[in-house]
């Protein structure tokens, strides 16, 4: 892991975004693609999670559909990796996948590795770009992951390509 990396992360975050959430999105992306994603969560990654409905904690269905059939009728998410990332997914549209992230929780080393883990395992599995932007801005990326190239590409001031 490139530390000073992460000290770049934490620099800028602090000091020009600090209260503002993220959004880890996925674009142009449908059904099959969602699948992939709960698939990979409940039997590929060591990320854990927890799935809500009406705030309540349930078992994730093992296919989307019935996510998103539930998401119709009550308030759902899926909160990823509570203890270390606090992601949490909404389920809006088939669309997009988007994730949820603020960049307060990333406090150290080991928790921006576990991101970039996520991103890239997101990515590969999917074979589709992973972007980080600010949150429901979809046109600034400040991390934009492809896994055809298999680097990150950061755009934050002072940043550059990393």
């Amino acid at each position: 892991m490139d530390y000073s990396l992460f000290q770049a992360f934490k620099e800028d975050f602090n000091k020009n975004i600090a209260d503002t959430l993220l959004d880890i999105y996925v674009f142009e992306t449908d059904k099959h693609d969602w699948q992939k994603v709960i698939d990979y969560l409940q039997r590929e990654t060591k990320h854990d999670f927890i799935f809500f409905v009406n705030h309540e904690h349930h078992v994730l269905p093992s296919r989307v559909e019935e996510v998103f059939d539930v998401a119709s009728n009550h308030s759902v998410f899926l909160c990823v990796d509570k203890g270390l990332l606090n992601l949490h997914c909404y389920f809006f549209t088939f669309e997009q996948i988007e994730f949820d992230l603020d960049p307060r929780i990333i406090t150290d080393e080991n928790r921006f590795k576990h991101l970039l883990d996520f991103i890239h395992g997101i990515g590969r599995i999917l074979q589709k770009k992973v972007v980080v932007t600010p949150e429901s801005n979809e046109i600034v990326h400040y991390l934009s992951y492809d896994p055809t190239i298999g680097n990150d590409i950061w755009s934050l001031p002072n940043w550059g390509s990393m």
